[in-house]
């Protein structure tokens, strides 16, 4: 468990630091991952995906837009939503923090046997937590 407790703790500082070099928070980082892989949603369904409270989500679609990492566009459908979706700066930025990261060399320079089998623990690992947690409250993150 030791092993597991201090690649947590590395990757987690490796990846805080990556953001901040980015200028970007977790939050944002989450916002701008939802969306490259969803596509365009409205900013009620980005907040419900992402759990971030409402107001939180408005103000960080304001700086992201400003960044020009999202778009955000009036529903043509119903005026009162506000549809957003990720920029192509948006997906290299989010790509280049995935795989331009330490974590994919690293991975890469493993034997394909060992990851293989990391993928299989790291798919396995994240079934068990989703197991563990099914059917309790997650607390919104501001």
């Amino acid at each position: 468990m030791h092993a597991y407790n201090s690649t947590l703790v590395y990757a987690e500082g490796q990846l805080l630091s990556l953001w901040s070099n980015e200028g970007l928070t977790l939050s944002q980082l989450r916002v701008i991952r939802t969306l490259t892989v969803n596509g365009e949603m409205s900013a009620g369904e980005l907040a419900s995906v992402t759990e971030l409270w409402a107001p939180s989500i408005s103000r960080l679609l304001v700086n992201l837009s400003e960044r020009g990492l999202v778009t955000r566009r009036t529903d043509p459908a119903d005026a009162r939503r506000t549809l957003v979706a990720v920029t192509k700066a948006g997906r290299e930025l989010n790509r280049d923090l995935l795989i331009g990261s330490v974590f994919e060399a690293a991975v890469a320079s493993m034997s394909e046997t060992d990851q293989q089998d990391l993928q299989r623990l790291l798919v396995q690992l994240t079934r068990r937590l989703e197991a563990a947690t099914a059917g309790r409250s997650v607390a919104r993150r501001p």
